[in-house]
């Protein structure tokens, strides 16, 4: 996530200037944080972690939705506006009724991380996507190795499990939509650097 991008602004001059620098924006209580462009790896994994979870839901035939990194999600009306990489709505997609185009009803979501976002997406993002009562699970995949870390949240209140899987022959259950994804599919295609 990058500085500020401006002064406090409203909802109305957040989409405006989204639009007009044709730029994702998150959207903080009146500030705007551009999001980086990401590395081949994260645009592979984030199209991988997406098309298996579509095809697992469809496969199922249930009323939960996959959505990838174009989706807004809505934390606070008015006020936080966050971009996952991926992510599943259920039942279906539940649209804000104060920003056109944002969820507010994720169960799942999901971040890809890198050296750069690693502290927001697990220290910030994590409070802020847990503060919605409808997210079960936040999975977060590295970039540079195959390992997954899910927080599974326990009951409705804010006792949380941790779950990894590392290696390309583990898996890793997403218990909130019944589905199990092996590593292997999230990093299909990708190269790792090996440690020297």
């Amino acid at each position: 996530m990058g500085r500020p991008k401006t002064d406090k602004i409203d909802i109305a001059d957040y989409l405006a200037i989204e639009q007009e620098d044709n730029l994702r924006y998150e959207f903080h209580e009146g500030k705007l944080f551009a999001m980086a462009g990401g590395s081949l790896n994260h645009s592979d994994i984030c199209l991988n972690i997406s098309s298996e979870l579509r095809s697992k839901l469809r496969k199922k035939n249930k009323s939960c939705k996959a959505f990838n990194s174009e989706m807004k999600i809505e934390v606070v009306p008015g006020g936080k506006y966050l971009y996952p990489d991926a992510g599943v709505s259920c039942p279906d997609h539940k649209e804000s009724s104060h920003l056109k185009g944002a969820i507010t009803n994720p169960r799942l979501v999901v971040e890809v991380i890198s050296p750069s976002s690693s502290v927001y997406d697990q220290n910030t993002k994590f409070r802020l996507y847990f503060s919605m009562p409808s997210v079960k699970e936040y999975l977060i995949i590295s970039q540079d190795e195959p390992a997954v870390r899910l927080y599974r949240r326990h009951g409705s209140g804010d006792l949380f499990g941790v779950h990894t899987a590392e290696g390309l022959e583990s898996s890793i259950e997403l218990a909130s939509i019944e589905v199990t994804i092996p590593l292997a599919d999230i990093y299909y295609g990708i190269g790792f650097t090996a440690a020297k």
